[in-house]
């Protein structure tokens, strides 16, 4: 017999779990989802919830509760949208105040906390509180993608289900065909349908493989062409350094022998070219520096500083020379 957990691609333990939980009638009051983002995370947690408000228990999809909750409007599932960036105590208290009334239609009431990472350690303890002691009728389902995040006291009152990495098999279902999508995906559903969806990021990728052989070349003067570069995609620079970083990771996994754990298995010849042309101590000291690059991004340092002192960084790292730039 089908069922709406078919119809999500890989994490075939996890979902066979949840779905034995619902029909033998042991369904735990929380639940904690790890995961990647763009791994399913919202969509295990919304189907498993329709499962638990169908009249059913079977997500039939015909009756009101399944509808309302395929529609997303069914009152006995809520999902926490909190004001600001963080999920605060004030959110948390929301959520109690709402679980504290019964269920309108299903006889469970089911609470998703989306994007729990940022969660505040006061809106924890608030959750605490009430994961400690709930309400018979309540189902929470937190979605995060690092556990270690939450308190231990929280942990050690839920169900962890961590999800697995999808298969190269799997992202084809979603993608078909496109090679250099499938590989610059990293396996990640979630990622592979956003990279199809971007038309300019093939071409993006060719561009940001030039300028690795730039910073490869022994003409200092190439430089100022990727700092060119940086400046005229300024609004694509997050893509640019998670593509940059990539690609010298491979570098690192050929200098290492092994090139199974490729990620660009596409541009594999290029790759082993440029790896030829450095050392592994400057590969691996670039894929740092674009590291260190994200997070003071991310930051809002000068931007011009930043490439820059990237950009000469990586040059002289690569080139076999010691590095004068930080960050």
């Amino acid at each position: 017999m089908s069922n709406k957990f078919d119809d999500i691609i890989g994490q075939e333990l996890i979902k066979s779990f949840l779905l034995t939980s619902i029909r033998r009638g042991k369904v735990s009051h929380a639940y904690v989802i790890e995961g990647d983002k763009g791994m399913g995370k919202k969509l295990i947690a919304n189907t498993f919830a329709a499962y638990l408000v169908c009249d059913g228990k079977s997500s039939c999809g015909v009756c009101e509760s399944c509808r309302l909750s395929s529609g997303g409007s069914h009152p006995d599932i809520i999902t926490v949208l909190p004001e600001k960036k963080q999920i605060g105590v004030d959110d948390i208290r929301q959520v109690i105040k709402s679980i504290s009334i019964k269920p309108y239609m299903a006889d469970k009431k089911v609470v998703i906390i989306p994007d729990a990472d940022g969660i505040t350690k006061e809106a924890q303890n608030a959750l605490l509180k009430v994961l400690e002691e709930p309400p018979e009728y309540v189902v929470f389902i937190i979605l995060i993608q690092n556990a270690e995040l939450l308190l231990d006291t929280i942990l050690s009152r839920v169900m962890k289900l961590s999800l697995t990495p999808y298969t190269e098999a799997d992202v084809k279902k979603v993608l078909g065909g496109e090679s250099a999508l499938i590989a610059a995906s990293e396996n990640n559903i979630g990622k592979a349908l956003a990279l199809s969806g971007d038309e300019t990021y093939l071409e993006m990728r060719d561009n940001c493989l030039h300028q690795i052989e730039n910073l490869i070349g022994t003409n200092q003067i190439c430089i100022f062409d990727t700092v060119n570069f940086f400046e005229k995609n300024k609004d694509e620079s997050g893509k640019i350094l998670d593509i940059m970083l990539a690609f010298f990771r491979d570098i690192v996994f050929i200098k290492l022998g092994q090139k199974d754990l490729l990620g660009n298995k596409d541009k594999t010849e290029s790759l082993v070219r440029l790896a030829e042309k450095t050392e592994l101590f400057g590969a691996f000291k670039a894929t740092q520096y674009i590291t260190e690059a994200q997070k003071m991004h991310s930051r809002n340092v000068n931007y011009g500083i930043l490439i820059t002192a990237l950009s000469n960084g990586c040059w002289e790292v690569l080139n076999g020379r010691n590095s004068r730039s930080s960050f």
